[in-house]
């Protein structure tokens, strides 16, 4: 849906890193959880970990909205992920918005407050954007 190709290009790419950050935690969480430890603190640090690839796959859905609002695809009074996931919704094919949005909330409470999300709700989190993004033809 993107036509400005190197707008297109930049999303791709930070799918891209998405994909590396996650390869290069799932390695280390791997690591951490086979570790022969009775503590905590190593499997709390590779849960925490796990996140951080989400932050980045919300921005990057961030990024597609904010390049296809610019498009003329749907209006929006900002650029705010919120506002554009709401004034979007009307306009872009979504596969499922709600849960779009539910996500949206979770990385509010974890970049906001800490709240951290479970790994499983991280990946399908994560699986479902990368669903969205494919759609719209974005990477």
């Amino acid at each position: 849906m993107i036509s400005h190709l190197p707008d297109m290009a930049y999303c791709w790419n930070l799918w891209q890193a998405v994909e590396r950050l996650q390869q290069t935690i799932q390695r280390g969480a791997m690591a951490a959880f086979a570790m022969p430890t009775d503590g905590y603190y190593p499997r709390r640090v590779a849960e925490s970990a796990l996140n951080l690839p989400l932050v980045h796959t919300v921005s990057t859905l961030h990024e597609g909205l904010k390049q296809l609002h610019l498009e003329g695809h749907f209006p929006a009074k900002n650029e705010l992920l919120g506002t554009l996931l709401w004034e979007s919704r009307v306009h872009l094919p979504w596969i499922n918005f709600k849960l779009m949005d539910e996500i949206r909330d979770r990385r509010n409470k974890l970049a906001h407050h800490g709240a951290m999300i479970p790994r499983d709700d991280c990946e399908k989190s994560i699986s479902a954007i990368k669903l969205q993004l494919e759609a719209w033809k974005i990477i």
